[in-house]
């Protein structure tokens, strides 16, 4: 089964809320534990504020994954000095 984990992590001079990330697990315990695991390895020495773990699909994920990659397409664009399609 598949879970999102929504989850919300601190350093020493800021903080940061919304990372997403998504895992595979068999019950919701499995899901809260490995979560909080991937997130740990995710902001390596920051401390996790909060995890959050729902159940989720693939279609989900994909939808996830193209919005994350559309995202990089629309900054290395502004780093190139492309001009940006709104559709992006």
């Amino acid at each position: 089964m598949i879970w999102k984990v929504l989850y919300d992590f601190s350093r020493p001079n800021w903080q940061t809320f919304g990372h997403v990330l998504f895992i595979e697990a068999r019950s919701d315990a499995e899901a809260e534990l490995l979560g909080r695991q991937a997130a740990q390895r995710q902001e390596d020495g920051a401390t996790i504020a909060r995890v959050d773990v729902t159940r989720s699909n693939k279609d989900a994920r994909a939808r996830h994954e193209a919005r994350v990659e559309r995202k990089r397409l629309w900054l290395a664009n502004v780093a190139h000095g492309v001009a940006n399609a709104r559709s992006l």
